[in-house]
């Protein structure tokens, strides 16, 4: 008996052994994943920023529910043409006896043939006016939404884009300023350092090297100062990425300066803002819609019903 129990307590001894020193190693395989500097592009930055940023799944979420409600529209449209087709393509003898079985299976004879007569106001209803203008604006509706979300991925990826790019530049000129801000901090060093030894063998006054302990603290502050907006600069790009905190990076490119195109007029950038703004957009859409709707009212109602509801609304 004492002797199944020992071997019980090693066992449990053992289990606990090893989990103490899994641990460990999944803290040391964490630690070294942090430790490891990931050299970045701005090319590289893009993609991870891409393919982390929430707001750009936000809008492809945004998208596939549009899509959804198209599909949706799709279905319903197809499932009405089809009750159509089929009523249309009775013949009247098919209808009679369609009319013949409803009443037989009414409870009573009265009832069956009520029930047959709404079940004719329903397939009317199906393709009056009023269904088929619905349906139309719906289908415009649905595909204005998917244009829209489109788009709305295509304005968010680019913001993305555009804030990584100046995150990383920003992060690239900082540490530029830190390496600057040091070398002038070494140099005001052996600054102090040859005043100092002026000094000792009488070529300067003391004022001489006070100024230069004067310079050199106001380097090291400088330098201080831009140790700080790296950090933050770094702190900020991370953030845009989504990586941790802890992750050294070591960024790859430099500044490429590319001048400004000052051939683009003002008619080109107002049509590329038509093109690429979402509230454009939107008010094209509800424009498109308006529109649809007025056309098929049109072809309903008499022209004089316009120009009284004109009339109407103008006073």
């Amino acid at each position: 008996m004492p002797k199944s129990w020992l071997s019980k307590g090693f066992i449990v001894t053992l289990l606990v052994f090893t989990l103490i020193v899994s641990s460990f190693a999944f803290a040391k395989e964490g630690k070294k994943g942090e430790d490891e500097v990931l050299k970045l592009s701005l090319k590289d930055a893009i993609k991870i920023a891409e393919e982390n940023n929430q707001q750009i799944k936000l809008s492809k979420t945004g998208l596939e529910k549009a899509e959804l409600g198209r599909k949706q529209y799709r279905y319903q449209d197809k499932k009405l043409q089809d009750a159509v087709d089929l009523w249309e393509g009775l013949s009247p003898e098919e209808k009679k006896g369609l009319e013949q079985k409803m009443i037989e299976e009414g409870r009573t004879p009265e009832e069956g043939a009520m029930s047959y007569q709404m079940y004719l106001k329903e397939m009317g209803s199906l393709t009056d006016f009023e269904t088929s203008s619905t349906m139309d604006k719906a289908e415009k509706q649905a595909e204005v939404g998917v244009k829209l979300a489109k788009a709305g991925i295509d304005v968010t990826v680019k913001g993305v884009q555009f804030g990584v790019e100046a995150a990383y530049y920003g992060a690239l000129l900082a540490r530029d300023n830190t390496a600057i801000a040091e070398a002038a901090l070494e140099r005001q060093k052996d600054m102090l350092r040859i005043a100092e030894a002026k000094y000792k063998v009488g070529t300067v006054a003391k004022t001489e090297v006070l100024d230069a302990q004067v310079q050199l603290a106001k380097t090291e502050a400088d330098f201080l100062k831009a140790l700080s907006e790296e950090e933050k600069a770094y702190i900020n790009l991370k953030k845009l990425l989504g990586l941790s905190q802890g992750r050294a990076l070591k960024l790859t490119d430099s500044f490429d300066y590319e001048p400004a195109d000052l051939d683009t007029t003002l008619k080109e950038l107002i049509e590329q803002a038509q093109k690429n703004r979402i509230d454009v957009m939107s008010a094209e859409g509800a424009f498109e819609i308006a529109k649809l709707d007025f056309d098929l009212s049109s072809k309903v109602y008499p022209s004089n019903t316009f120009i009284y509801n004109a009339s109407f609304l103008h006073g």
